[in-house]
């Protein structure tokens, strides 16, 4: 087949397209040359011009379907067209509307129109094109329709849908009506109570709620509740018949709070607005406390709660009556809500640290609450507060001591320990002695103790906490035992040193006595020992003895005394004990007897004989034996250790005139020897070194050195004179009978009718006995000059300033004196006052050129008067040196223009004069000044004056300190001793030093000033202690000037 035969096959077939015909229609198709198969099928013509068709004369509706044509242009190729349709028209299908109807109010809905085809076959229907149209509630067009927002006024509005084939108009079908069903909750609710408050557990609170008719909301089915908050209460159904609900409220409880009731569907709700009920309720336990163990020091946790509404108050109850102490607990409450009550707990717990307190507070305690409705009681619960011991103690009855104080093997009351201790204690009794533990109870018992029952014992009190002790003493008191040791179990010889041991067993200790049996004396006591020593220096012969310690401590009774002796036997070599006449030197008469007795101590006594003495004649020959008139002879048992040796010369001789000697020994050395010069009697020896002491205008004081008294009592005459006057005077003085060979006597020279100040004298010593009637002697001569004697070069000025009395004077010469003065106020006589100079006023001035510038301050402070009488007396020793009776002072302090110029004045003068001492004393001008008048200064002896002159031997001063002081002469010059009654003796009282310089000792009536010793040391001293001249004078000055000028 060509290409031009197909493609004239291809152009045939344009014929074929949709074929819309109604029924009962003739379709005609001109197909020439062409006739179709019977039934249509595989009919197929060709003609010339390559058209096909055929024709329908009368269509039926089974006609309607889908016609093809297929074209076969050679026995292998065929050309088919499936697009010929034949559409015999009809009415489609009743539409029938899809899609939710029953929706919520203020929602919108989807509704969906649906309608088939018949004028093809089922087959074919797809193939229709149908159109859809609403109407009703809702209107429009197309296969669905969606609604806006339904409210409940759509409620039951009616929709329909209407279809039809495109393309034809009279082909209608139209639904079934639909109807909306719009869903909507119930409209406004009312809630209404008969009360608001009902007690827990009662009836009779009703709730009521109430829904108006066209309140009702769709579905009709409805539900009803009551509600509180958090829960539901009650719930009910119903329908629109039912429009009220009521509640009632049984056996209240968790009902308290806010209300509500809510009518609902399955839509939603209406709910009331809240009615607010109250539910009281009395408290309830909801805690009790629980029983507590703890340790004192441990913290304290107890508690319990209540509910209650309104809230509960809660108070402890401690031992079923009081409240805890509140100084020691703490209470705690704190409330929680809890619905539908309000719970309130309180909580104990330590407020005091110490656990001396805490521990009393055991016991039970409960917990009681309350509120306005009533009150309710917890149960009780046990605190118990635990601790180690905490006190012991001794709990005997009639005897709680710790100590107890018995005699040996007599009962004593029993010891019972107890412990504060919880819990309780365990009990052991310690002997500290060896440490055993002897009971494990609270009971002690001692039954008749022995000395070795005494010392403590320890309780021991203790549980799982800690222990605690306590010590009883048992003291035994039983009587003393001793023994006695001595150092020396060997030989004592003297000047040893032996040591007496006494030991005492006793309780109490003892008082223990050491006596000399020789002489029954005390040697030593002891109080309260049981352990004497007694020490024994450089132990002497006459300490041998028997010697006895004493011992007693009242045991059994005061007069129980143990003793126990010791002997200790001292050696020692001779010596002389006394010797009579005691004298060196023994004048004897011719034909007299005479004798001469040496007591010896020894152990062992000597051997005397005759052969022991020694005599050397007056004319110095020694003979070999005594002369025949003398004897000796020994006596024993006179003192004890001690012999009696006796020299007896019978009828004096010449030949008896000598020097006796007496020596003896023993095993442990020789005796001193004795001597004894027998002399006949005749005149005393001169006496010697005379010394003069204490130099003053108007007095001195000389000592000397006695000479043999000749075998007679010898006495001294003082002979004095000036220089150039032949007169001289005596002073005789009384003596002791025994003055004689190196005894020193003194004696002062104070007779001012013959003892004048500035003028030079010579002295000696006389001495007599009674020797052929009298014999004279005359000792040394010594020469003296006495000082200057102080005078008054210018009336005393008294000025009054500034509540004092300054007495102003000048004097010249020696200043050893005693100022007085008194004062008299009106009627009333003002005591009497000493004022001593300064001493470092006091030095030594050239006859006529010094002078003295005294100021003398008396205080007036007690004094109110404006006027004031004074008298004056000065003394040198009890020489007066001037008297000045009713002075009436200068009264410088009253208020007018020239004292206050003139005090201005002074103190612009006193500047200056301050500014340029300064400047002199910086440069060491004044110091110098002062050193150039502390020249000549001697040395001096402190040798004191007695009632009568002392003798002592050897030219020895006894109890004086006695320097080297030779004669003294001319101007030489030594510190000066005063008294005011001749031959005094010196009494010491506590040294005074009043004017704050020098070194002042004050005596009775004897004023002493020490200015140096006679060395350079001692001077430089003495102007040391020096105050700084001339500021106080000037300045006094001043003050008398500005009130003259006054």
């Amino acid at each position: 087949m060509t290409l031009t035969m197909i493609l004239a096959l291809l152009l045939m077939l344009y014929n074929i397209c949709a074929v819309q015909a109604l029924p009962n229609e003739i379709l005609n198709y001109d197909i020439s040359g062409c006739k179709p198969n019977e039934g249509f099928e595989n009919f197929h013509c060709v003609d010339e011009i390559h058209r096909v068709g055929f024709t329908i004369t009368t269509i039926a509706d089974d006609n309607a379907s889908k016609y093809s044509i297929s074209l076969a242009y050679d026995s292998t190729s065929t050309i088919t067209n499936t697009e010929a349709l034949l559409y015999v028209y009809r009415k489609p299908t009743i539409p029938h509307i899809t899609g939710n109807t029953t929706v919520a109010e203020n929602s919108s809905l989807t509704l969906w129109c649906y309608s088939d085809s018949t004028s093809l076959p089922p087959e074919f229907t797809n193939l229709s094109i149908m159109e859809y149209y609403w109407s009703g509630a809702y209107n429009g067009t197309g296969s669905n329709i969606t609604t806006g927002q339904l409210s409940r006024k759509q409620d039951g509005s009616i929709i329909t849908c209407t279809a039809k084939e495109q393309g034809t108009n009279d082909t209608l079908s139209i639904s079934n009506s639909t109807v909306l069903n719009i869903l909507y909750p119930p409209g406004n609710v009312i809630l209404t109570t008969n009360s608001t408050s009902v007690i827990e557990g009662k009836e009779g609170l009703n709730l009521t709620c109430i829904i108006l008719d066209d309140q009702h909301g769709n579905p009709d089915d409805m539900y009803s509740y009551f509600w509180k908050y958090p829960s539901l209460q009650h719930w009910t159904t119903s329908n629109r018949s039912i429009l009220t609900i009521e509640y009632t409220l049984v056996n209240a409880t968790i009902h308290d709070g806010e209300w509500q009731c809510k009518i609902g569907n399955v839509i939603g709700n209406s709910t009331t607005d809240n009615i607010t009920l109250v539910v009281s309720a009395i408290p309830s336990v909801q805690q009790h406390p629980e029983d507590t163990t703890i340790v004192v020091s441990e913290p304290l946790f107890m508690s319990c709660s209540f509910s209650a509404k309104p809230a509960a108050n809660i108070i402890w109850i401690y031992k079923q009556s009081d409240l805890p102490d509140a100084n020691v607990i703490n209470i705690t409450n704190s409330e929680i809500y809890s619905y539908p009550y309000i719970t309130t707990a309180s909580t104990l717990s330590w407020k005091t640290p110490d656990e001396d307190k805490r521990k009393y507070v055991s016991g039970n305690y409960t917990c009681k609450s309350s509120n306005s409705l009533g009150n309710k009681m917890s149960q009780a619960a046990n605190l118990d507060i635990q601790y180690w011991p905490w006190t012991i103690s001794f709990i005997s009855p009639g005897d709680t001591s710790d100590i107890a104080d018995v005699i040996e093997c007599t009962t004593i009351v029993k010891r019972t320990c107890s412990a504060d201790c919880n819990p309780d204690c365990s009990y052991i009794w310690i002997n500290n002695t060896n440490g055993v533990n002897i009971s494990y109870t609270t009971l002690l018992d001692l039954d008749k103790p022995d000395r070795y029952d005494g010392g403590t014992y320890t309780c021991k009190a203790y549980n799982k906490y800690g222990e605690k002790n306590k010590t009883f003493t048992l003291i035994i008191r039983f009587s003393p035992s001793l023994s006695i040791t001595t150092s020396n179990s060997s030989e004592i010889i003297e000047k040893d040193n032996v040591t007496f041991s006494c030991n005492v067993t006793s309780n109490p200790v003892s008082e223990i006595k050491l006596y000399n049996m020789t002489d029954n004396n005390t040697l030593y006591s002891w109080e309260s020992v049981n352990k004497a020593e007694y020490q024994f220096f450089n132990v002497h012969c006459l300490d041998t003895s028997e010697y006895m310690f004493t011992v007693g401590n009242g045991i059994p009774d005061e007069h129980y005394i143990m003793k126990d002796t010791a002997y200790i036997d001292i050696m020692c070599a001779p010596r002389k004990s006394y010797q009579f006449p005691e004298t060196e030197i023994q004048g004897l008469p011719l034909g007299d007897n005479y004798t001469l007795e040496v007591g010896i101590v020894s152990n062992p006594f000597p051997l005397v004989t005759t052969q022991s003495w020694s005599f050397v004649g007056y004319n110095g020959t020694l003979y070999d034996n005594l002369p025949d008139n003398v004897n000796v002879s020994v006596h024993f048992g006179v003192e004890r250790l001690t012999i009696l040796v006796k020299l007896i010369v019978t009828d004096a001789k010449s030949i008896n005139y000598g020097n006796y000697c007496l020596v003896a020994g023993n095993n442990y050395g020789n005796m001193t020897p004795v001597t004894q010069s027998v002399v006949p009697e005749g005149p005393p020896m001169p006496p010697s070194a005379p010394r003069l002491m204490d130099i003053t205008a108007v007095s001195i004081k000389i000592n000397w050195t006695a000479g043999f008294n000749g075998g007679f009592e010898q006495r001294f005459t003082v002979l004095y004179k000036a220089a150039g006057n032949d007169i001289e005077h005596e002073a005789e003085i009384n003596t002791d009978p025994d003055v004689n060979k190196g005894y020193v006597v003194a004696y002062t020279l104070n007779d001012y009718s013959t003892i004048q100040s500035n003028t030079t004298y010579s002295i000696r010593i006389k001495a007599e006995n009674g020797f052929q009637e009298t014999s004279v002697v005359y000792g040394e001569v010594a020469k003296f000059k006495t000082l200057v004697k102080a005078v008054f070069t210018k009336d005393p000025d008294i000025i009054i300033l500034e509540g004092r009395a300054d007495i102003h004077f000048i004097i010249s010469g020696s200043l050893t004196h005693i100022l007085e003065e008194n004062c008299v106020k009106d009627t009333i006589v003002c005591d009497k006052t000493n004022i001593t100079v300064p001493t470092n006023r006091h030095m030594k001035l050239s006859q006529d050129s010094d002078l003295h510038d005294f100021t003398v301050d008396v205080p007036l402070a007690d004094l109110e008067a404006t006027e004031f009488i004074f008298s004056f007396w000065m003394y040198d020793g009890e020489y007066m040196l001037y008297q000045d009776a009713n002075t009436i002072p200068v009264d410088i302090t009253g208020s007018n223009i020239g004292v206050i110029v003139g005090v201005v004045i002074a103190v612009i003068l006193s500047i200056a004069v301050v500014v340029i001492f300064i400047i002199l004393w910086k440069r060491g001008i004044l110091l110098k000044m002062d050193s150039n008048k502390s020249n000549d200064i001697n040395s001096e002896t402190n040798t004191a004056e007695y009632n009568n002159p002392t003798m002592i031997p050897d030219g020895r001063l006894s109890d004086m300190n006695q320097g080297e002081v030779g004669s003294i002469t001319g101007d030489t010059y030594s510190p000066v001793i005063r008294s005011g009654k001749q031959q005094e003796k010196i009494k010491p009282k506590t040294p005074i030093n009043p004017c704050g310089a020098g070194k002042e000792f004050v005596y009775e009536n004897i004023a002493m000033s020490v200015i140096g010793q006679g060395q350079q040391g001692d001077v430089a001293e003495r102007q040391r202690q020096l105050p700084a001249p001339g500021v106080c004078s000037v300045f006094r000055m001043l003050v008398r000037l500005v009130a003259s000028l006054a």
